[in-house]
C-alpha cells in the first residue's frame, strides 16, 4: 500500500470511527436511520469520488503546464492580470539559508567575486564562471520578470527561457563546471535556476564601497544580533622566580581578567528599485542588463556610503536640508564618520576657511590621540577639492626622499600624506558651513576626516536580495534589490578614551 492509500485509509477509520460513535448515540435515542455497514460503505464511495475529482484535477493542471512549457512566453498576454495580488512578492531570502555552501559547489563559485575565484581557480576557469555568473543574472532578474509578469513560479519561468536551455549547455560543455554541479538534479536543470545575483553585482558594488569597504564585516545571524567584545587588554606583571615547592600567593604570578562587554547590531535595510515595462521582452531584457544591473548596485552602493559618512539619528539631523527630507534616507540609518568627528571630545580643529598645511593636518591627528599612532589602521577621507588642494600644496610630499617612488612628481597621485592613505568619498559633502554642518547658508566649506577603521564594525544581515512586484496602473514590473547593514563601533567615539575620528571643519572649496 502507498504512503497516499495509507495516509487515505487512516483517514477514512478516523471518520468511520466518529460517525459510528454517532450511530451509537442516535440508537440510544431510537433515532437511527441506518446501519453501521451503510454508513461505513457511503463514507468509503464519497472518499473515491473526492478522490478521482483531485486526481482528474490535477492531471488538467499538469496539462496545462506542459502546453506553457512547450509554447514559452508568447500568447501570453491575454488574461496575464487575473487572479493576480498587486501585493504578492517573488523573492528569495536565500542568504539565510545557504551560508554554508562549499566554494567548490557550482552555487559557491557563482557566489564569488573575481578576487576570491582567485583563490581556487585558474585564469582560465575565473574567465568561464565570469561568463557563466553574467546569464545566471540574466536569468535570475528575467525569472523574476517574469514570474510576476504572467504569475507563475519562479523556477518555471527560468526553465522557459531560451537563455536557460543556451546556459544550461554552456555549463554542461564546461568539464569544469560541470563536476561542481548536484548531479541528482541534473536531468531537470533546476540546479542551474538562479537562487541570487551571482558574485559580480558584489564587485561592482564594491567599485562605489570606497569607505564601507575599509571596515571589518561582521555576519548577523540573528536581527538584532548582540556581539560580545572585549573593552581592554589583559594585564601583564612581573613573575619572581620561585624557589620553594610550594609558592606563596606572593610568587605566583597576578591574576588579570580582561574586562568583556557587549553591543547590539539592528540591522537597516538599504534598497534600491528598477522598473521594467510590460512590452518588455527576454531579448530586451539581456540587451539592458548591464544599465540595469549597474544602477543597482551603484544605487546600493553609494546609499551605504551614504550612511556610513554622513549618518546621524539623533532627533535633530546634523545636515538641515536631510533632517527635512525622507525618514527613508539612508543618512538616517546609523550614526556616520562625520557624526562623531563633529563630538570629538577633543573637539575639532578649525582650518579656518583655509587649505590643508603640514602643521593643520597634524593637529587632526593629535585629536585622534594613541590611536594615530598605527598608520595601517587609518584613512583620511576627503572631498574632491580637499583631494586636489591635497596634490598641489607644499604639505612634504613633492620629494622622493620624502615619498618615495609614489611621490606626486612621478605618478601625479598623493596615495598616502605621513604614511597614512587617503581616500576621496563621493558622499563626502563639500557644501557644509564652519561647524560642518548643512544650514543652506554658508555652503562653501568642506571636512577633513581622519579614521582608525579598527574602531568600527560593519554587521551584515543580509546581502543584495532582488524581489519583484507589479504595478498595474503604470502596466511595469518593479525590481527592488535590498541588503541590510548596520555600521556601529563596540566603543563610544564620543567618548574621550576612544578617539576614533578627528575632524578638520571650515575647509575652504573653491
Amino acid at each position: 500500500m502507498t504512503d497516499k492509500a495509507k495516509e487515505r485509509q487512516e483517514l477514512l477509520n478516523k471518520i468511520a470511527v466518529a460517525v459510528t460513535d454517532r450511530i451509537a448515540q442516535a440508537k440510544s435515542d431510537g433515532n437511527n436511520p441506518y446501519t453501521e455497514d451503510t454508513v461505513r460503505n457511503l463514507i468509503s464511495e464519497e472518499m473515491q469520488r473526492r478522490e478521482d475529482l483531485n486526481k482528474a484535477k490535477n492531471e488538467e493542471t499538469l496539462d496545462q503546464r506542459a502546453k506553457r512549457l512547450t509554447e514559452g512566453f508568447d500568447g501570453l498576454e491575454d488574461g496575464a492580470d487575473k487572479g493576480f495580488e498587486a501585493n504578492n512578492k517573488v523573492g528569495f531570502d536565500h542568504l539565510k539559508t545557504n551560508q554554508s555552501i562549499s566554494p567548490f559547489s557550482y552555487r559557491g563559485k557563482m557566489r564569488m567575486t573575481e578576487r576570491e575565484l582567485k583563490q581556487f581557480c585558474s585564469p582560465a576557469e575565473i574567465g568561464r564562471i565570469k561568463e557563466a555568473q553574467q546569464m545566471n543574472n540574466a536569468l535570475y532578474i528575467m525569472g523574476m520578470y517574469f514570474a510576476k509578469r504572467y504569475d507563475m513560479p519562479y523556477a518555471e519561468a527560468v526553465q522557459r527561457t531560451k537563455t536557460f536551455n543556451q546556459y544550461r549547455e554552456r555549463v554542461r560543455q564546461d568539464k569544469d563546471f560541470a563536476k561542481a554541479i548536484n548531479t541528482t538534479t541534473t536531468a531537470q536543470g533546476l540546479e542551474l535556476v538562479p537562487v541570487e545575483l551571482a558574485g559580480n553585482i558584489r564587485e561592482r558594488q564594491e567599485l562605489d564601497l570606497i569607505v564601507s569597504n575599509r571596515f571589518e564585516e561582521i555576519p548577523m545571524p540573528t536581527n538584532p544580533y548582540k556581539m560580545p567584545v572585549d573593552t581592554g587588554d589583559a594585564d601583564a606583571f612581573i613573575v619572581n622566580q620561585t624557589t620553594v615547592d610550594n609558592p606563596t600567593d606572593a610568587d605566583k604570578v597576578d591574576a588579570s581578567t580582561p574586562p568583556t562587554g557587549d553591543f547590539t547590531f539592528n540591522a537597516k535595510g538599504i534598497g534600491t528599485r528598477v522598473m521594467i515595462s510590460y512590452e518588455a521582452t527576454e531579448d530586451t531584457i539581456l540587451d539592458n542588463l548591464g544599465y540595469m544591473t549597474k544602477k543597482m548596485s551603484k544605487g546600493l552602493g553609494i546609499g551605504q556610503e551614504q550612511a556610513v559618512i554622513n549618518g546621524d539619528l539623533t532627533a535633530t539631523h546634523q545636515d538641515s536640508d536631510t533632517h527635512a527630507g525622507s525618514a527613508k534616507l539612508p543618512a538616517k540609518a546609523w550614526y556616520g564618520l562625520r557624526y562623531y568627528g563633529r563630538n570629538n571630545a577633543g573637539g575639532t580643529v578649525d582650518f579656518a576657511n583655509g587649505d590643508p598645511t603640514k602643521q593643520l593636518l597634524g593637529q587632526i591627528m593629535l585629536k585622534v590621540g594613541k590611536y594615530a599612532s598605527m598608520v595601517n589602521d587609518l584613512f583620511w577621507l576627503v572631498g574632491s577639492n580637499s583631494y586636489t588642494k591635497m596634490r598641489i600644496a607644499e604639505i612634504g610630499v613633492f620629494t622622493v626622499d620624502q615619498f618615495g617612488p609614489g611621490a606626486v612628481v612621478h605618478t601625479g597621485q598623493l596615495p598616502h600624506w605621513a604614511g597614512i592613505d587617503i581616500i576621496t568619498g563621493r558622499t563626502v559633502r563639500e557644501n557644509l558651513n564652519v561647524n560642518g554642518v548643512y544650514d543652506g547658508t554658508t555652503t562653501d566649506r568642506s571636512n577633513i576626516l581622519l579614521v582608525n577603521q579598527e574602531g568600527f564594525l560593519m554587521g551584515n544581515r543580509r546581502q543584495i536580495l532582488l524581489e519583484t512586484d507589479r504595478d498595474i496602473q503604470a502596466q511595469q514590473v518593479i525590481l527592488v534589490a535590498s541588503m541590510r547593514k548596520h555600521f556601529k563601533s563596540p566603543w563610544d567615539p564620543t567618548n574621550a578614551l576612544y578617539p576614533f575620528v578627528g575632524m578638520g571643519r571650515n575647509v575652504r572649496t573653491i
